[in-house]
């Protein structure tokens, strides 16, 4: 259960946190987002990378601060309580890898879990995978990797309470556990 408060200067924070490799794309999608949205939103990126993909993302970002209006916090690679923190203060997460790559098609990304259960409404490219998941219906989605397409996206958004989605990762939580405990009683019965 979080236990930092949400972010309260009446914008929506939204965060990617992840890889800054090029071939899954995440990184650089959100931040040409960044352009389009509107001076409601400010965009937290943290995450890793090698020391070129690094050097890419800030150069990036530098760029931006001429033609954002948006504010972007980039935060670098940062410690997994400074990132629980941030989860919990902020609104939305973006998963932005690009929904047409044949990885992308058939995975599902562990970094929605881990948002939900720290109170986000997440933002993703549609998948089949994460559509027909347990927490498919919570999702946001796009379906292009554009930035126009992906900034529609987050726009569109109009419930930015977590709360659900916590509530629905404890819910499976309980249910792994009784099913394991089932699993496990059933086992032992046998033997």
């Amino acid at each position: 259960t979080p236990s930092n408060e949400k972010y309260s200067d009446g914008k929506i924070h939204i965060l990617y946190s992840g890889t800054f490799n090029k071939t899954k794309g995440g990184a650089v999608a959100a931040i040409q987002m960044a352009p389009l949205l509107s001076d409601n939103y400010v965009l937290h990126i943290t995450g890793f990378g090698s020391e070129k993909e690094v050097e890419e993302i800030q150069q990036s970002l530098d760029l931006l601060d001429k033609v954002s209006r948006a504010r972007v916090e980039y935060r670098g690679f940062i410690s997994l309580s400074e990132l629980d923190i941030l989860m919990q203060r902020c609104h939305v997460g973006l998963c932005t890898q690009d929904p047409t790559t044949q990885l992308n098609q058939t995975s599902f990304p562990s970094k929605i879990l881990n948002y939900m259960s720290h109170g986000l409404v997440v933002l993703s490219g549609r998948n089949k995978v994460i559509e027909m998941s347990a927490v498919g219906d919570l999702v946001y989605y796009y379906d292009k990797q554009t930035p126009a397409d992906m900034t529609m996206a987050v726009m569109s958004i109009q419930n930015y309470d977590g709360v659900r989605c916590m509530e629905r990762i404890h819910e499976l939580n309980q249910q792994v556990s009784k099913d394991l405990s089932s699993i496990i009683n059933t086992i032992s019965n046998k033997l």
